[in-house]
């Protein structure tokens, strides 16, 4: 039985009944989800960053939220919501990680949430507080997060991507004012990559693509680990969902995580 902890709107912490936690897991949802339904199967109601810790009794899961806007698209690399997103994701950590700072972390993201992550990360050289949270990350998942190509460099492909199907008001003047080309997400990658180079791939990453993704020519990150998805004709919204416990991809996933936590220090 997992025990639930909610410390404000953006965060939430799932604990073993028995709280003796050693590890740590952070999911960081995308643009068209939030901390909750990202994560939730459609048909099964399945919730599995809750199951990860009855299923690795020694996991603290953290589930972060923060508030998106179409605007995530427009900015520069030095001022732009995905900063401010990932300003708010360390924020968050450091303060609720007091009693916790040894934890290792395994960063779980959908979509954009990969590139908050990553931003959150390279944020780390601001102080030496930060530069040991930084030190305790030891992987990151991401789900469907483009690395390289047109999608990350054209704001409207971008846009298409992840607010297709979505009623969201003023979609298509909204899509009408974005730049035909920004170096946001290709400069971010760029520095994302030099950080994986300069750290010498201590942090591991693992790519779970979805439709989407899966026959696009992407450059990987370079310890990258593209998990062979058995779900990968899914759409960028439920690519992140699993049916329930015994479904494949939550056992790979599952997996995948436990033996990442084997081999942490």
């Amino acid at each position: 039985m997992s025990h639930c902890t909610c410390f404000e709107s953006n965060l939430r912490i799932y604990t073993n009944a028995n709280k003796n936690t050693h590890r740590s897991l952070v999911f960081v949802h995308g643009l068209t989800g939030n901390r909750d339904t990202t994560w939730i199967h459609r048909h099964t109601s399945f919730f599995w960053p809750r199951s990860i810790t009855e299923d690795i009794r020694s996991a603290r899961v953290t589930t972060f939220g923060y508030t998106v806007k179409p605007s995530i698209f427009c900015g520069t690399p030095y001022s732009a919501p995905v900063l401010d997103s990932a300003r708010h994701l360390l924020e968050s950590l450091l303060y609720h990680r007091e009693t916790h700072k040894e934890l290792p972390i395994i960063l779980v993201a959908h979509g954009l949430g990969g590139h908050i992550c990553e931003q959150a990360l390279l944020l780390c050289q601001e102080s030496l507080e930060l530069e040991k949270l930084r030190s305790s990350v030891h992987a990151i998942i991401f789900f469907d997060t483009p690395h390289s190509g047109d999608l990350i460099a054209t704001p409207i492909l971008a846009f298409n991507k992840y607010f297709s199907g979505l009623d969201i008001p003023a979609k298509q003047s909204i899509s009408d004012s974005l730049p035909a080309r920004s170096d946001l997400f290709p400069r971010l990658e760029f520095e994302f990559r030099e950080l994986l180079r300069l750290t010498q791939d201590r942090i591991k990453t693992a790519d779970w693509v979805g439709i989407s993704s899966s026959n696009k020519q992407s450059i990987p990150l370079s310890n990258e680990l593209t998990l062979s998805n058995p779900y990968a004709h899914l759409n960028h919204a439920d690519v992140a969902k699993f049916s329930g416990r015994d479904d494949e991809g939550y056992q790979f996933v599952l997996s995948t995580i436990k033996k990442w936590m084997y081999e942490m220090p």
